[in-house]
């Protein structure tokens, strides 16, 4: 039975309404039998191993449950209906037998006035003439007081009519709001799942990227810790085939040639005069060339700048149009929705909507994939004309991968400015290995600008072939950069900063000085000994370290001495 109340009555025709619902009762057991036969196609081989066949059969079941329980509503309704008709047939032999009651007793009172009427008569025949006029005149007073007692009872049947017909009425009024109610609560609770389907999506999505956002994070961490290895001169490997660098290890072990040994110059012969204006007259020519040189390199670095500036704000606007597709497809779904709600509340029982078709796995894995092929181009485009853009196969683009890329190069543009930024005022002093293969490829770019600069238009590449060599300038750009800087750019141009600001960035080293302080104790292992020498100490604990504890150790001194030689003595 079903925990909700169901009407006693839903039609005032009771066979139409039976009819109706013994035929989708029928549908109701035919769905039943489809969705059954689906389930033992899903449980075909090994579903347990298959997360998409295991959520079908979930949501194959749910279904199964949902339709059961309607038709055990249907059922309900229609044990009622044959209730109401069984009491209505006892209903109407009651009727009948009655009027044939009452038929018997007015076929015996009118025998017994035929009766009394004979008598009358006769006895009249032997009255006087004023014996019958009054006689007369008895009978038509007999014969109004009779129909004064029809009409009073008519009366009483049409008032007592009336009532059950208020009652009816009143009664439908309960069923009717009754029924609203169970509707309104199907309704709310569609409602409450859909939200709770949508919530736990979007939560998967948020985990996706964060978890993407951590493994990128940790194999640039990796990158990084593999580069300070290389630049101590340790081998990377298992741990059997994991050694020290015979040369590095002689760097570090042999004292004697931590300090270079102190070259005995010998005096340069005196110049004359003639000799020292050329020398002079050289260094001012040098210097002019490198002044000229670096400010063909600014030029440069402005119009790159320039260039990525506008592509940031082209990738801007491409990323606003996009959000505004997806708020749009959003509303869409959400009307689409309404309408599907709609539909359902206009039927009379309750309604049988088919199953939403779900995509197969061979096209949710063909879908980012093409997404993906598809988007490699954006950021290309983003420069070109809008035009050609747009007549691009963007059905075939997926919006969330397309606002996904078009974010991560605004990101990407972004920190390649401030980089640049960074570079130029401080004038490459904090060059590393990237920074001079990105300055190297920047001038290979400059080069092949200037010579398709020079090309006639006949020898211009085609629009294909402009959109891969934008692909390759954006992912050698940033090392083009740095290669330019560090050719150009020779000695550091120290900041100006005032005396809070100096004050702030000495106070952000001594913090990571003691960061690096306590990660070198938390490596070392405390070991108790008889004296309290802190070399002794600290010597045990450095031979009781693995190799690669060392190579740690050796990477966090590293980071504390440059820091220390940065930090003024407070």
């Amino acid at each position: 039975m079903s925990s909700v109340e169901l009407p006693q009555v839903m039609d005032d025709n009771l066979i139409s309404r039976r009819k109706k619902i013994m035929q989708s009762i029928e549908d109701i057991r035919g769905k039943k039998a489809e969705i059954a036969q689906a389930l033992r196609e899903l449980g075909v081989g090994k579903p347990q191993e298959n997360e998409s066949v295991k959520e079908d059969m979930k949501l194959l079941l749910a279904a199964f449950d949902s339709i059961s329980a309607q038709e055990a509503q249907y059922m309900d309704i229609l044990k009622t209906i044959v209730g109401i008709h069984e009491q209505a047939t006892l209903d109407i032999a009651k009727d009948f037998e009655k009027k044939i009651e009452d038929d018997a007793q007015k076929l015996k009172e009118q025998k017994e006035k035929q009766e009394e009427d004979a008598t009358e008569e006769d006895e009249n025949a032997e009255k006087t003439p004023e014996e019958q006029a009054n006689s007369e005149v008895i009978a038509e007073l007999q014969e109004a007081l009779l129909e004064l007692k029809q009409v009073s009872e008519a009366a009483v049947a049409a008032s007592e009519l009336n009532e059950k017909l208020v009652e009816r009425l009143q009664l439908t009024k309960r069923k009717k709001s009754a029924m609203m109610e169970v509707r309104a609560k199907k309704a709310k609770d569609l409602d409450d799942v859909a939200t709770k389907v949508r919530a736990e999506v979007m939560e998967r999505i948020n985990k996706m990227a964060a978890l993407k956002k951590t493994t990128t994070k940790q194999e640039k961490e990796l990158k990084e810790l593999q580069k300070q290895c290389l630049q101590l001169g340790l081998q990377l490997g298992t741990d059997e085939n994991r050694e020290i660098d015979p040369a590095a290890e002689e760097a570090l072990l042999d004292d004697n040639q931590r300090v270079p040994v102190i070259v005995e110059t010998q005096e340069k012969p005196d110049l004359n005069d003639e000799e020292k204006e050329k020398r002079r007259e050289e260094i001012r020519e040098n210097i002019k060339k490198e002044m000229e040189k670096k400010e063909q390199v600014n030029t440069l670095i402005r119009e790159k700048l320039a260039s990525m500036n506008a592509r940031r704000k082209r990738l801007q606007e491409i990323r606003k149009m996009l959000e505004k597709q997806e708020h749009e497809k959003e509303k869409l779904d959400a009307a689409i929705s309404n309408s599907a709600v709609a539909v359902q509340n206009d039927g009379e029982g309750i309604a049988l909507t088919p199953e939403t078709p779900r995509p197969s796995q061979e096209d949710e894995a063909e879908a980012p994939a093409a997404a993906e092929t598809t988007v490699v181009s954006a950021p290309v485009a983003a420069s070109e004309d809008i035009d050609e853009e747009e007549d691009g196969e963007v059905t075939e683009k997926s919006l969330d991968d397309i606002l996904e890329n078009a974010r991560a190069n605004l990101s990407n543009l972004t920190a390649m400015r401030e980089r640049l930024e960074h570079i130029k005022e401080t004038g490459g002093a904090d060059l590393n290995e990237d920074d001079l293969t990105l300055l190297e490829r920047l001038d290979n770019v400059a080069l092949e600008e200037d010579e398709k600069l020079k090309l006639p238009p006949a020898a211009a590449p085609s629009l294909n072939e402009d959109s891969v060599d934008d692909e390759d300038e954006e992912s050698d750009i940033e090392s083009a950069v740095r290669a330019t800087f560090h050719h150009v750019i020779q000695q550091p141009k120290p900041l100006e900063l005032d005396d809070r600001q100096k004050e702030i960035l000495n106070q952000a080293r001594r913090a990571a000085i003691e960061d690096l302080i306590r990660e070198i104790d938390k490596k070392l292992p405390t070991s108790p000994r008889a004296d309290d020498s802190p070399t002794g100490s600290l010597s045990i604990s450095l031979l009781s370290l693995e190799a690669g504890e060392l190579r740690e150790m050796a990477g966090y001194l590293l980071r504390l001495a440059e820091l220390r030689e940065q930090t003024p003595t407070p």
